[in-house]
């Protein structure tokens, strides 16, 4: 794979899976009138997740230190998805609930992402992928990403 379409593809992901500590935002009637809960109970989804992701930030992102960044990629990836299937099948409320705070809690994947970037090309690789992240996700009118540094330039 050439390192623009592996940027590419570390933007998209970046943002992909940023995207899903705010997934609830738009549909979140939606899903109180599906589980026929109440507008204050709904919100607890959205405060569970927030808060998940700021538990995950500090819990999980510094095991990148000690562990393996691709192997906890892969592991929170992995959750994410489980916990995305439980969502889509999920009979009650709680459960509902249950799998978007751990969805929330595993959304620190887009911060380990840029050790996939090749360690010859770091530097400054890191912060294109960030600043493709910024303009996919500003087409959709949200920003997903902070650039690291927009002043470096891929030669």
């Amino acid at each position: 794979m050439t390192v623009k379409r592996e940027i590419w593809l570390l933007a998209i992901c970046s943002a992909v899976v940023t995207a899903n500590a705010y997934y609830i935002h738009p549909i979140i009637r939606a899903v109180a009138e599906s589980f026929a809960v109440s507008e204050s109970q709904v919100g607890w989804v959205p405060a569970l997740n927030q808060i998940a992701l700021a538990l995950g930030v500090i819990l999980l992102l510094p095991l990148g230190d000690r562990v393996n960044n691709r192997m906890l990629v892969r592991v929170c990836l992995m959750v994410q998805v489980l916990a995305l299937l439980v969502m889509a099948t999920s009979p009650s409320f709680w459960l509902f609930t249950a799998a978007s705070t751990t969805l929330g809690f595993t959304t620190v994947t887009p911060y380990l992402l840029p050790a996939y970037v090749s360690p010859s090309h770091r530097s400054c690789q890191a912060g294109l992928c960030h600043r493709h992240a910024d303009r996919w996700s500003d087409r959709r009118g949200t920003t997903f990403s902070t650039p690291i540094r927009r002043d470096r330039r891929v030669h």
